[in-house]
């Protein structure tokens, strides 16, 4: 289920990147979280293997809006003299995110089963939902762009441009 949530998120990421553009990074945010914990809720109860698959495939898919609208957030939100650490904060919050659930999930998992386990996560990730939408600072600086093709390569051509940006991506 790791390589549908994964591979998922791999193919939304462009796509609801040039949506956070338009619709703003924060609700993009926002709304890949509660979608992708309200999945995250389901996966426990799924009849089969193939309803887990799908179940992950759906949730890697939410999951896509939030790196494709964290970094543009901040890249927008914080100061450049804090903005390399705030990007290692959000690189280290994920890994910290992702090793603790598959902890939760292997510990839960020995106790109550691998739907226990699943549904451990859930609930843990629900608990993490709720902090962000009562902390994530309200977007400032954020300005809507338009959702045609071309102002949507040029967002994409001029993220590639940013130096920052290119570091972040590996480029």
């Amino acid at each position: 289920t790791v390589c549908a949530a994964n591979g998922a998120l791999a193919l939304f990421v462009l796509p609801l990147s040039a949506l956070s553009e338009r619709f703003g990074r924060t609700r993009m945010m926002t709304w890949s979280m509660v979608i992708a914990v309200a999945v995250g809720l389901l996966v426990p109860f799924a009849p089969n293997l193939e309803w887990l698959v799908a179940l992950r495939a759906v949730q890697g898919a939410a999951i896509a809006g939030i790196p494709a609208s964290a970094m543009a957030y901040l890249a927008e939100e914080v100061k450049p003299k804090a903005l390399v650490a705030a990007i290692g904060l959000f690189v280290a919050g994920n890994s910290i995110g992702g090793m603790s659930g598959r902890l939760v999930t292997g510990w839960a998992a020995q106790v109550w089963g691998w739907r226990g386990g699943l549904l451990a996560v859930g609930l843990m990730s629900l608990a993490c939902a709720a902090a962000f939408l009562v902390l994530l600072p309200r977007a400032r600086f954020f300005r809507p762009a338009s959702l045609n093709p071309r102002a949507v390569g040029r967002t994409v051509s001029g993220h590639l441009r940013d130096p920052l940006l290119r570091l972040l991506y590996g480029i």
